[in-house]
């Protein structure tokens, strides 16, 4: 694939592994959240023309760009992104850490008798309080999307159900 201006696209860019679907957190993110931070960040411009402004928008939506992912992103799109562009971007970001093992290890600490579940309260606690933690609404937006809502603090949850909807993966 070739840039606008004919220059070959990064390899960071273009590399398979990149393309694949974007994780559902993604797809889920609300709309009116990211058109609202967008603007914020543009001024109602509805460009962002600062590599700094697109790193801090990914970071506010939850993700985790590189400097290398912002710096080749900043690139190819010639220092001026849309909106459909940073979609686009957010899309693209797959990281090592965000693997489902990765996910069930975390989980599987909290779960002393190794049943594969968690209460609802127990997943809580660990949203909301390690990594980058969520917030009341984040949390509320998780429950929604994945059907925790009418569930109450001590039913049990299966944890790879909950990787395999988080991570978009079959099953």
């Amino acid at each position: 694939m070739d840039l606008p201006n004919g220059r070959a696209t990064p390899k960071a860019i273009s590399n398979p592994a990149l393309k694949r679907r974007k994780p559902q957190v993604i797809r889920r993110i609300d709309a009116w959240k990211l058109e609202a931070a967008f603007c914020e960040i543009t001024g109602n411009s509805k460009i962002i023309e600062k590599k700094d402004g697109i790193a801090l928008l990914a970071r506010y939506l939850g993700l985790a760009p590189s400097r290398q992912e912002v710096d080749t992103f900043f690139q190819m799109v010639n220092g001026r992104c849309d909106l459909a562009t940073f979609r686009r971007f957010c899309s693209l970001l797959v990281h090592d850490e965000d693997k489902a093992e990765n996910f069930r290890q975390l989980f599987q600490v909290y779960d002393r008798d190794q049943t594969g579940k968690l209460k609802k309260k127990v997943l809580r606690m660990i949203f909301c309080n390690i990594g980058e933690a969520f917030s009341a609404e984040d949390w509320r937006n998780l429950e929604q999307v994945f059907d925790l809502a009418g569930k109450s603090d001590d039913d049990l949850i299966s944890y790879d159900s909950l990787v395999n909807k988080l991570l978009d993966l079959p099953g």
